[in-house]
């Protein structure tokens, strides 16, 4: 096989792959199971909470962390059900079979909240967003796996998830999020 016909394969199996998702959505994981309903609270509620609770005089700033963790969180998401080390069986849109509202919404708008606490309080961002993340890894991953909300395969811990999913996600985020703050910073 070539490159040309390998390729079009991967394109033609995609398509195949997102077909089973949609169907698998349709049948298991749409408006009338209760799992949707909290994959949607997950990404809804947040916000709605965010939108009452965000200092506005420091909206960009604390919106921006929460697009790092976003990012950071995504990708990090991303990687590890790629890598099949686990998965989520419900969704809120079948585009998405990752968790949208947990790295779209609860995640960031938790790690937000945070910061604008450690800002007013003058606390380390980093020694808090540690605890955040065992509470992330420890109490609602576990929870989530319960529920039959997430699973993990291939022998991967929630321990693990810990040191190399929400570990990073905190040191990560952060360390972009002050980049852009540092070239800010020295336009003045």
């Amino acid at each position: 096989m070539n490159k040309n016909e390998m390729f079009t394969r991967l394109y033609e199996l995609r398509h195949q792959i997102l077909d089973q998702l949609v169907d698998y959505w349709k049948r298991f994981s749409s408006f009338d199971a209760w799992q949707f309903w909290v994959a949607v609270s997950m990404l809804v509620v947040p916000l709605i909470v965010l939108y009452f609770l965000i200092d506005r005089s420091q909206v960009f700033k604390i919106g921006f962390l929460g697009l790092c963790v976003h990012v950071v969180t995504t990708y990090a998401d991303l990687a590890g059900w790629r890598l099949g080390y686990w998965d989520y069986p419900y969704f809120a849109i079948p585009l998405f079979p990752v968790a949208l509202g947990l790295d779209s919404s609860l995640i960031p708008v938790v790690f937000m909240l945070l910061y604008q606490w450690a800002m007013e309080k003058q606390k380390n961002y980093y020694l808090y967003g540690l605890i955040l993340a065992a509470i992330f890894a420890f109490v609602l991953k576990p929870l989530m796996n319960t529920l039959d909300l997430f699973r993990l395969h291939k022998g991967f811990s929630f321990l693990e998830l810990f040191l190399y999913v929400y570990v990073p996600i905190v040191f990560l985020s952060k360390w972009l999020f002050n980049t852009f703050v540092f070239l800010e910073s020295r336009k003045k």
